[in-house]
């Protein structure tokens, strides 16, 4: 399906159409906020300049869908935008940003900000959802959640607080006929309140994945609830407890979700392709197109229901022609493709010569993905298996299943290479942690040698010495033995003399030498003054002594006893 485009410099976060008119809202990560009006295209054929060289002065162009004007440009607040959403009849528009303030803007007045709530929130505002022409409902990434009265914007009261929400708010939405509100939050439960009383209806349990988008459909009878892993859970209304029914075959996040009518769908995915689908009996009736390679984000219809607005993270806003959509036929679903849409750069305008899709029979089996993705036979069949899965029964035409086909050959590649590099990181640990446990094995047995070196070492050092020490030992003994084997001798020699009676008697010497008597020394001799150059070094230290002990003013005290000592010896110290 042929589709016009916005494009921006900035990615886009935000988009809504407006209730009553042809006018398209759409704020952008920088704070801007841009409204475009939607015309349709009124069958001339605009003229395009040629260069002035040129032999031809005009050619024709593709005639456009739809043709958009900048209605006017603003930006309220220099944050991001996070959202917001128009009243019922379209003369406020409540905008909530990053720094967690919600504004109220004149759309009659180019966007003029009435009036700034600041800090609405503890936390940036996630969500935000007009519930009425007086209340509106913000979420926000702590998971609280409030309803405001907006009836006299200087003086906006919250009306209703709550705070059952353990995670940030992904979605509100509000049932158009009643007064019940519906939220979806990142901590994977679905809850029901009364934003008129305020009060708390009822939390499911946990869906064991998380929500991102929630819409009511079948007059309120059901609510469709897009999941992380590419399921849309149907609960049945007022059975919040736990969801009724499954529609599987989304094969990335189910991101977004608008209403078509009553029993019909169009959701937008992770992997960029815009699909309808059908709610009891559930099936896929068709795909409207792709978004390129990335995820869609937001899907609106306009007020008359003739246009459905994308948005992803491609800086693009894609416009679609409603009418194509309801004309699709569930059981062959022949479309119009025209193969730039399904190129991620190509320009949307086109060539005007889009294939013809016929009634294809192709059958997956026979679809094979690029070469320079590699699979094995059990890949491929993994493949084909998804794509019947992304599919169901109608095929689309060859464009949209070679482009499926390919991207779901590029995730199975890229689980393939994430389990590679898993698998080599696991045994490169493995292998350094062996490497570690050998070098230190090799390290503690090279100590243990190193430490039995040096205890053999020093026992022989040891032993050297014990011998040293017995070889003396050995020879002091024998030296004692040597000299009582001799005294013993004497001794026994002496007895044999003393026994033996014709032995001659042993006599003392007659007389001994006289020893010359001591001479008695009176005094002792004079200590002479040594002349100045045979003064000794003794004398020279204790004058030094004397003399430093002087000069420092000390007191060089001296004991009586030294001091006769010194008068004695003629009086050589008494220069001192």
């Amino acid at each position: 399906m042929k589709s016009d485009r916005i494009e921006f410099q900035h990615q886009p976060v935000a988009m809504e159409f407006h209730p009553k008119e042809n006018l398209l809202a759409t704020g952008l990560v920088t704070g801007e906020l841009y409204v475009h009006r939607i015309l349709p295209w009124d069958g001339t054929l605009p003229a395009v300049t040629a260069a002035p060289n040129s032999p031809t002065t005009t050619k024709p162009v593709r005639p456009r869908r739809v043709v958009s004007q900048l209605a006017f440009q603003t930006r309220p607040n220099p944050k991001s935008c996070r959202g917001f959403s128009f009243n019922p009849d379209g003369t406020r528009l409540y905008l909530a940003s990053k720094d967690k303030s919600l504004s109220i803007l004149d759309p009659a007045c180019d966007g003029k900000v009435l009036h700034r709530y600041a800090d609405a929130h503890d936390e940036p505002i996630t969500a935000i959802q007009s519930l009425d022409s007086q209340l509106v409902a913000t979420g926000a990434e702590d998971g609280s959640l409030k309803i405001w009265d907006v009836r006299t914007p200087r003086k906006m009261a919250v009306t209703g607080e709550f705070s059952h929400h353990r995670d940030y708010i992904s979605s509100i939405q509000a049932d158009p006929t009643g007064r019940t509100m519906l939220v979806t939050s990142g901590d994977g439960t679905l809850s029901a309140l009364d934003y008129r009383r305020p009060k708390l209806l009822h939390q499911s349990e946990d869906l064991e994945d998380e929500p991102l988008c929630v819409m009511p459909i079948k007059k309120q009878k059901w609510v469709a609830v897009g999941m992380e892993a590419g399921v849309i859970n149907i609960f049945k209304w007022g059975a919040w407890g736990y969801y009724y029914d499954r529609l599987p075959g989304h094969p990335d996040a189910v991101s977004a979700m608008c209403r078509m009518d009553q029993d019909t769908l169009c959701t937008g995915a992770g992997d960029g392709i815009i699909r309808v689908i059908s709610i009891h009996p559930n099936s896929l009736v068709g795909i409207v197109g792709v978004h390129g390679d990335f995820p869609i984000e937001k899907l609106d219809f306009s007020y008359d229901g003739n246009h459905l607005a994308s948005m992803s993270h491609d800086n693009i806003i894609k416009i679609w022609d409603a009418n194509q959509m309801r004309r699709m036929d569930p059981e062959q679903s022949n479309r119009d493709l025209d193969s730039d849409d399904l190129d991620d750069d190509s320009d949307d305008e086109g060539d005007g010569k889009g294939q013809q899709a016929k009634a294809t029979t192709v059958e997956p089996a026979e679809l094979k993905p690029l070469d320079e993705i590699i699979l094995t036979p059990k890949e491929e069949a993994e493949v084909k298996r998804r794509l019947l899965a992304a599919v169901g029964k109608n095929m689309p035409p060859p464009q949209v299943l070679n482009v499926l086909t390919k991207r779901i050959a590029e995730q199975i590649r890229a689980q393939k290479v994430k389990k590679a590099e898993k698998a080599a990181a696991e045994q490169a640990a493995s292998e350094a942690k062996a490497q570690a446990e050998a070098e230190a094995k090799a390290a503690s047995a090279a100590a243990a040698e190193a430490k039995d070196k040096g205890k053999e070492g020093s026992d022989a050092d040891w032993s050297d010495v014990d011998d040293e020490n017995g070889q003396a030992i050995s020879q002091n003994n024998a030296t004692e033995t040597d000299k009582e084997r001799e005294a013993q001798g004497e001794a026994s020699a002496l007895q044999t003399l003393t026994d033996d009676p014709d032995a001659a008697p042993i006599t003392a010497p007659s007389a001994l030498p006289a020893l010359e008597p001591l001479t008695e020394v009176s005094t002792l001799p004079a200590v002479r003054k040594p002349e100045d150059d045979s003064e000794s070094e003794g004398e020279d230290q204790l004058r030094r002594i004397v003399r430093n002990k002087k000069r420092k003013g000390g007191n060089y005290a001296m004991s009586k006893k030294l001091k006769e000592n010194l008068k004695t010896n003629n009086g050589f110290y008494a220069g001192l």
